[in-house]
Parts: C-alpha cells; sequence; structure tokens
C-alpha cells in the first residue's frame, strides 16, 4: 500500500513538471498572437468600453422623451394655539395633518432636441463599433509586423551563424597554408579580421531578435516575456486578388471599405447633430403638467343632520379622506426661452 502511494505521487510530480515544461516552452503561432491580442489589449477593452457607454448615451436620450415623475408626501403637527379648521377658532390644541402629492412634467416641444440626442447617440454607437473595428485591424496589423520581424531576425541570425561556420573554415584552412609556407601572414590576418566582424555580426542579430521578441509580448502585455518565443514554421504566401485589379478600382474599393473614411463620415454626422441640438436651443420650448394633491386630517369633524343641528363625529379613514379631498390640475406654464444673446 505504501509502495502504491509513493508510485502515484511520483507520477503526479512528473506530471505537473511535464506540464510545467510545456506551459515554459510553449511557441506561439501568428493566429495565436492576434486572437489574444484581441481579448486582451487594454486599447481594445477601452474601445468596448466606449462603445458601452454610448449605449448608455442612448438610454438617456431615450429617457428625454419620458415625463419627469415627483412624489412628496408630509406629516405635520401642529402643537399650541392654532386655527381649529371645524369651528374656525383659535384653540390651544394638538393637530395632525397628512399631505401628498404627485407632479408631472412633460416636453411638448423643445426645438427638437430630443429626437436631435437620440439621433446623435445612434450615430455615436455606429461610430464606437466603426473605432472598435479599426483597433482590431490596427492590432492585428502590428501583431504580424512585430512577428515578421521576429521571423526576419531570426533568419539573419541563422545567415550569420552560416556565415561564421564557413569563415570559421576559411580561417582554419588559411592557418594550415601559412603553416605550409603557401600564403602570407597577411591573410591570415585578414581572414582573422572578418571572423571577428562576424562575431560581432552575431552578436547585434541577437540583441534585434530579443528586442523584436521583446516588442511582441509588449503587444501581447505577456508579464513572462523571457521564455516567450514563436513557432518557426513555412507561413504560406498567396496571391492576392486585390493586385490584379486597376489602381482606380482599388482606390473606390478603399473609399467604400476603409473604417478610417467611416469613423470619419460618422463623425461629421455627429457634428452636425450637436450643431441642430445647439440651434433647438434657441427655440421657444412648451412643457406639460400634471399635478395632483390630497390631504387628511386627525381631528374630528362637525356634521350637521338634517334638522341643521351640530355634531362632532370622528375623521374618516386616512384614505377615505385621501380620496375625498384630491385636487388634479394640468395644463402649460407661462414662459418659454428664445432669447439669443450676444
Amino acid at each position: 500500500m505504501k509502495q502504491t502511494i509513493i508510485s502515484k505521487t511520483t507520477f503526479l510530480i512528473f506530471l505537473f513538471l511535464s506540464v510545467l515544461s510545456q506551459a515554459q516552452t510553449k511557441k506561439w503561432t501568428l493566429e495565436e498572437c492576434v486572437d489574444y491580442a484581441i481579448k486582451n489589449n487594454i486599447s481594445i477593452k477601452q474601445s468596448e468600453l466606449d462603445a458601452k457607454s454610448a449605449a448608455i448615451d442612448k438610454s438617456s436620450a431615450i429617457g428625454g422623451f419620458l415625463p419627469s415623475l415627483n412624489i412628496n408626501g408630509s406629516h405635520s403637527w401642529n402643537i399650541g394655539l392654532n386655527q381649529n379648521i371645524t369651528t374656525g377658532l383659535l384653540e390651544n390644541q394638538t393637530t395632525q395633518f397628512t399631505a401628498a402629492g404627485l407632479n408631472s412634467n412633460i416636453d411638448v416641444y423643445n426645438g427638437m432636441q430630443n429626437q436631435n440626442r437620440l439621433r446623435r447617440a445612434n450615430l455615436s454607437i455606429i461610430a464606437t463599433k466603426y473605432q472598435l473595428s479599426k483597433m482590431k485591424d490596427d492590432i492585428s496589423l502590428n501583431i504580424a509586423n512585430a512577428f515578421l520581424q521576429i521571423l526576419f531576425n531570426k533568419e539573419n541570425l541563422k545567415v550569420q551563424n552560416e556565415q561564421l561556420a564557413n569563415n570559421e573554415k576559411q580561417l582554419q584552412r588559411s592557418q594550415e597554408l601559412v603553416n605550409a609556407g603557401v600564403v602570407p601572414r597577411g591573410d591570415l590576418l585578414d581572414i582573422k579580421a572578418t571572423v571577428a566582424s562576424n562575431n560581432q555580426a552575431i552578436v547585434n542579430a541577437q540583441n534585434a531578435l530579443l528586442i523584436s521578441k521583446l516588442s511582441l509580448a509588449q503587444l501581447l502585455q505577456l508579464e513572462n516575456f523571457k521564455d516567450f518565443d514563436i513557432i518557426d514554421a513555412d507561413y504560406p504566401v498567396s496571391e492576392s486578388s486585390t493586385l490584379l485589379q486597376t489602381p482606380a478600382a482599388i482606390y473606390a474599393k478603399a473609399k467604400e471599405e476603409r473604417v478610417e473614411l467611416k469613423i470619419a463620415k460618422t463623425n461629421l454626422e455627429i457634428a452636425e447633430r450637436d450643431v441642430k441640438i445647439a440651434k433647438g436651443a434657441y427655440q421657444p420650448s412648451i412643457q406639460g403638467f400634471y399635478s395632483l394633491s390630497t390631504r387628511a386630517a386627525y381631528s374630528d369633524r362637525l356634521v350637521f343632520d338634517p334638522a341643521g343641528n351640530p355634531s362632532f363625529q370622528p375623521p374618516f379613514a386616512v384614505l377615505r379622506q385621501f380620496d375625498l379631498n384630491k385636487g388634479h390640475s394640468f395644463g402649460f406654464p407661462a414662459g418659454s426661452k428664445t432669447s439669443l444673446s450676444e
């Protein structure tokens, strides 16, 4: 039993080390780099937040069409000398009152500002979508350029190593010829200088490769950039059908498809809506209002019988008083904003 536990523990440790080793030696493909950058890049996340903010602005613009609603209520105590609402006389007494009200206002006309704000909000949503698409395209293009730069630097390093190997062979051969007295010693010094230059070129190529890896890791925002590397593979290059078209056709297609032009056009439409919203503020505005108010008292009420004899009776229930004492008012408030200032 003890041996079985040891065997299982050893297997788990070996499996963990194997997984850790694979994670450390992971090499990235171009597709993996692009997908990872699109999911994790801060600029793309910021563009996504801008799109959500534009959707919130649209909700706010829709809310401009809805009426405002205010509900208020109060309960008060009057203690001491105050008027008895039943007899109309001043008495030392304690009375209670409950009041409630509801007020609502709605824009009937305000220079089409609400409509223009809603149209502007819709345009802003479109603009943020275009901006997000452009951001993804730019990040993908930067990732591809950085990826290709690593491939180029790797090939350059291979060429420099092969060149160094050839020159070292030439150096060995020249050394043997100098020892045999076939060639002068000056030729050997020239070969040594060439080998030294090759070594310097290899160091430069290694530095360039390291910097290009760091640049791609920075674009991906990876923390463990020391072990970062890409897959060395032959990536097929297919001929694009775009190159077979005429320059005029390519230019016309670019005018229709380029996201930058769509963003500029949408921003122009947004600016035009802003002008209309500003001009709408110069026009008269009309608002409609509705108000509901009611109250309830807790004092005895004075009641007259059919013969005209007065008597005091307890007050009605609060809800019934609210129903009996309710009042409505509605209309259009006076005043409008039409002034122009210099």
